[in-house]
């Protein structure tokens, strides 16, 4: 499915871990809800590519995004919400 600039994502629940460290679901229409969002999907956390050159180019352009107006740069994988908050602490990404 291709989806460009201004286009709504579809409805989705994506898995998430909260500040108690509990797995959570939340709907990308809420996850979303007035913001201007990047949405990324990689392959795998800890991948090569994608922890040397995939997210690290998005954690170093988050600044220039932002003045552009982006709220939001999301991370989605096949991997569970714990190997993505290992991966996320890992390459220094909240």
């Amino acid at each position: 499915m291709k989806i460009k600039a201004g286009d709504k994502i579809p409805s989705t629940e994506f898995f998430y871990i909260d500040s108690s460290g509990a797995v959570r679901k939340i709907k990308s229409t809420e996850l979303l809800a007035k913001q201007k969002a990047i949405v990324i999907g990689v392959p795998g956390a800890f991948t090569k590519v994608c922890s040397v050159k995939h997210l690290p180019g998005y954690v170093n352009n988050f600044e220039v995004a932002k003045k552009k107006g982006i709220t939001k740069i999301l991370c989605i994988s096949v991997n569970d919400p714990n190997v993505m908050k290992a991966w996320g602490e890992s390459q220094n990404v909240e």
